[in-house]
């Protein structure tokens, strides 16, 4: 799916993530209370290394359920369906720059959800293809995340249907959209991420966070 989609799902499993892997969860565990290392005399605590380790591990394996059922949605090349697909692709890419900014605006920890959640495609799409066009003669296809994706399909979803080349599919990618951001508000009031005790990421990772995604949205949609 487009990366507003995963982007959102990243943002949402952050949320749940650091609601029930808490600082009050941790109170009576004595393992989870326990001070790794400090950065600046600011102390960085085990259950703080499981939130973060949890909810990427788990933004970075939801790339594949989410990508599995995109099946079911709108994804053709760029050249199939010039007018619907030139114009809602761009829309999904802006769409996906302005969620990460008020995501990061508003907490640096949804960096956490954000970042691996697409991570697939800035390895397959921003790294393995942009390699391989810069040297027609290698192959690194082997080593595409999106295989994981593909094994999914075929375990899962082989008797699915496979809308990928029809245009009134994209509604269904946007009422997930729709979802997933109900779904936030609804956790942010629920579930909101408590005060930060530790050591935020300073304005040069978020600086790098957007080039990172820039890099991706430009690639994403050239090659």
């Amino acid at each position: 799916m487009n990366g507003i989609t995963h982007f959102l799902v990243g943002i949402v499993i952050v949320l749940v993530v650091w609601h029930y892997f808490s600082d009050e969860w941790a109170e009576n565990k004595e393992w989870a209370k326990r001070k790794v290392f400090s950065i600046k005399k600011r102390p960085v605590r085990v259950a703080s290394i499981l939130r973060v380790s949890i909810a990427s591990i788990a933004a970075f394996f939801s790339h594949v359920l989410v990508d599995g059922f995109a099946i079911f949605t709108y994804h053709p090349w760029w050249d199939q369906y010039p007018l619907v697909n030139q114009i809602s692709k761009p829309l999904m890419l802006i769409s996906a720059g302005i969620v990460a900014f008020i995501a990061l605006k508003k907490d640096i920890r949804y960096a956490w959800g954000i970042i691996f959640s697409a991570a697939f495609d800035l390895w397959d799409h921003s790294t393995l293809n942009v390699i391989m066009k810069l040297n027609p003669s290698l192959d690194l296809t082997p080593l595409y995340l999106h295989q994981f994706e593909w094994a999914f399909i075929n375990t899962f979803l082989w008797w699915a249907p496979n809308f990928y080349q029809e245009p009134l599919a994209i509604i269904v990618e946007v009422v997930i959209i729709a979802i997933l951001l109900i779904s936030w508000g609804i956790l942010i009031k629920k579930w909101p991420l408590p005060e930060n005790k530790e050591i935020q990421p300073r304005l040069y990772l978020l600086v790098f966070v957007f080039i990172l995604f820039a890099l991706w949205f430009a690639l994403d949609s050239i090659i």
